[in-house]
């Protein structure tokens, strides 16, 4: 081969490796977003957040996220262990070549953390999503999500996305009952209620005296309160200096006795609010008790500090 031929078909090969190495280049995974959105704030809240639907074109891996609307930003799990509600952040969420991956209220999600300044229905919030494919190579995703007002849901969702949706709407049932139950005996004294207020969307719980004055036992086996998208019988318990919250089936009140939900304690939990509580003004409360139709109370709602 002649030194001529020999350059030609030198720079031919390296013509040849160049488009391969730039389609190799181009060939990285593409992940679509829909339904993008973020939950409003209101003054003072440190943390709020992002929700959307991601399909990629091959198996990847979502493994980190930033915005400039937060000095921290965290991908997170909710989910019930044991009947508790926990929240943890996870490094990572596999992202099924072809498959739907929701993040959404009461499941994964992107955590905004440390608010440079509230974010309102009025705006979008950028968002970087990194993305890692079969080879560990990592690509970003530019994201733009629109801000949706508190007790939102996102596009398709209503009140879902909570692990324990099902089971609320079991419970609300019973809490608001029927005309053929029969009430409540007058021995049955419920007295002392109070809702402590917190910033939405953050979840607030009520507070009660329930005093059995009659012959046979009492259950509270259900609550409602206009409002809140979920409401549900919880308990916290501290054991080895941790403290846990529960979800209960029911609180059983024995004759003759007094029982106090309270904070530490058994209480009414209150979340997905639709708007702020109040200090000073009321919130009407429905309790259902096992095989009786429900009661309703007017509850104070008081500062956060009781």
């Amino acid at each position: 081969m002649s030194m001529f031929a020999f350059r030609r078909h030198a720079v031919y090969c390296l013509a040849l490796l160049s488009t391969s190495l730039a389609w190799t280049a181009q060939a990285e995974v593409q992940v679509t977003i829909t339904e993008p959105w973020v939950r409003a704030t209101v003054p003072q809240q440190p943390a709020t957040g992002a929700f959307m639907a991601l399909v990629a074109d091959e198996d990847a891996r979502l493994v980190g996220a930033d915005s400039p609307v937060a000095k921290q930003v965290e991908i997170h799990e909710m989910r019930m262990e044991n009947d508790i509600m926990r929240m943890r952040q996870i490094p990572g969420l596999d992202l099924p070549r072809g498959q739907k991956v929701e993040l959404r209220p009461g499941g994964y999600h992107i955590m905004l953390i440390g608010l440079h300044a509230p974010v309102t229905a009025d705006q979008t919030v950028p968002l970087t999503l990194v993305v890692e494919d079969r080879q560990g190579q990592r690509h970003t995703v530019n994201v733009e999500a629109a801000v949706q007002a508190l007790g939102a849901q996102g596009a398709g969702h209503g009140h879902g996305g909570h692990a324990s949706h099902a089971s609320h709407a079991s419970h609300a049932s019973q809490a608001h009952g029927t005309s053929e139950q029969p009430s409540l005996p007058a021995s049955v004294e419920i007295s002392q209620c109070w809702v402590r207020a917190l910033p939405a969307p953050l979840p607030s719980a009520a507070y009660l005296r329930i005093r059995n004055g009659g012959a046979t036992p009492v259950t509270l086996v259900a609550a409602d309160a206009p409002g809140f998208g979920h409401v549900m019988l919880h308990q916290t318990q501290t054991a080895d200096g941790v403290a846990s919250m529960h979800h209960v089936t029911g609180v059983a009140v024995a004759p003759g006795t007094t029982v106090a939900l309270e904070p530490g304690g058994y209480h009414v939990m209150l979340e997905q609010p639709a708007s702020e509580l109040s200090v000073g003004e009321s919130l009407t409360l429905a309790l259902g008790f096992e095989g009786y139709a429900p009661r309703s109370i007017d509850c104070e709602i008081r500062s956060a500090r009781g």
